[in-house]
């Protein structure tokens, strides 16, 4: 049962891996295999998608997500959380980031295509507003 603590350290290990598309392990990832690397870091097994397209079907993600991952009812995001964003077609799932924190500040850290590696950054309203789905681990437990 991972703290949301230990969700945000391990995904912070991951930060400046090269991005590559459909990318499973450090020498390159993408949003979903970074989810998943991060979980499965933390003792998960989690099966994900393997042919998904450059633009992935959003149902087959979130089909997967239903599976291993436990939806919150909740829009709000709190740090260790994985927030599911739509992306080039709204109301479809297709970025994947984890929830981190930087004091008071919520952050997202995540692959990011755009900048060619796992990045975390603030939560901009350009980000709240993709946001669709938050789900965390199971028995993910506070601190």
């Amino acid at each position: 049962m991972p703290k949301r603590s230990e969700i945000i350290a391990v995904a912070r290990d991951w930060l400046g891996t090269p991005y590559r598309h459909q990318g499973r392990d450090r020498t390159g990832i993408d949003c979903i295999g970074f989810t998943w690397a991060v979980a499965k870091d933390l003792g998960y097994e989690a099966e994900i998608p393997s042919n998904y397209s450059s633009h992935p079907s959003g149902n087959l993600l979130l089909t997967g997500c239903e599976k291993w991952l436990v939806r919150q009812e909740r829009m709000q995001l709190i740090a260790g959380d994985i927030a599911i964003m739509w992306g080039f077609t709204r109301g479809e799932a297709q970025h994947f980031a984890i929830v981190g924190e930087d004091g008071a500040r919520l952050t997202l850290i995540h692959a990011w295509s755009k900048h060619e590696k796992v990045v975390e950054h603030g939560v901009s309203s350009f980000w709240e507003n993709r946001l669709m789905a938050v789900y965390c681990l199971p028995d993910t437990m506070e601190g």
